[in-house]
């Protein structure tokens, strides 16, 4: 891709209101490298992140945070599997471990910019009335990492962590697309419906959820949570100038 004509931001962020995710944001600030993974805008994650209006997202495309990389939070009922299976991680190792206690994952969408493989992460929508639990991570690492302590997996949910995703391109691989992936493994032309996301059960949705009115599901560590991509403590307001627009009726998209 010519990054000097990549605008991630301002390319994906409808697309992705129109398919169902609802939390997003540019990533990195006007003084940085323009296509970064880190820092997210103050106020958009943890606990007490609050989710853009579809003004500011729309505005948002046409100011200079319009030409940064975009990140998504998940919905509450959707969980992410953030494998990472290179330079001598295992999340691969895990996953294979967990699929043999827990039964195989129903097939979904990938996520990475790292192509072909087992690294990326994967996207699954929990049961019906169903939200991710805060210590289902940890859970994770303990029952079935190969060491009992690193599962090289991280784990995406509404209060913690978010994904860079595409068009967005990676800092760290030469600029290189994220794509997303179906189950066949083609990549995708355009994101997947959150509705269109695998949906877990049994062992797999008992260890990353519960639901909504469970014990389980309250909130942990107290305000640490709200910073565990650490990039929330260190970015900035998202207040960026940006032009007075006219939203016609056409684009109020609404989620197919």
């Amino acid at each position: 891709m010519d990054e000097s004509t990549a605008h991630p931001f301002a390319d994906g962020a409808l697309v992705y209101r129109r398919k169902g995710w609802i939390g997003l944001f540019p990533l990195g600030t006007g003084r940085g490298p323009q296509y970064a993974k880190e820092p997210v805008p103050v106020g958009v994650t943890g606990y007490e992140g609050v989710d853009a209006s579809f003004e500011k997202i729309s505005a948002t495309r046409f100011a200079p945070a319009g030409r940064r990389n975009i990140g998504i939070r998940m919905p509450r009922h959707v969980v992410g599997l953030d494998v990472d299976d290179y330079d001598g991680k295992q999340g691969a190792a895990t996953l294979r471990r967990a699929v043999e206690v827990l039964g195989t994952l129903p097939d979904t969408y990938r996520s990475t910019a790292r192509g072909p493989g087992d690294s990326g992460q994967l996207f699954f929508q929990l049961p019906v009335g169903w939200i991710a639990k805060p210590g289902a991570e940890e859970d994770l690492a303990r029952r079935f990492a190969p060491d009992g302590k690193t599962s090289h997996i991280k784990i995406l949910m509404w209060a913690r962590r978010y994904a860079c995703v595409w068009p967005s391109l990676h800092p760290g691989l030469n600029l290189a697309q994220y794509r997303w992936y179906d189950a066949a493994g083609e990549v995708c032309e355009e994101p997947p419906a959150t509705f269109h996301l695998g949906r877990l059960e049994g062992g797999w949705a008992e260890l990353l959820g519960a639901p909504a009115n469970s014990p389980d599901t309250q909130r942990r560590g107290g305000p640490r949570l709200q910073g565990v991509t650490l990039a929330t403590e260190t970015g900035e307001a998202w207040d960026e100038p940006q032009p007075a627009i006219r939203l016609s009726v056409a684009e109020r998209i609404t989620v197919e």
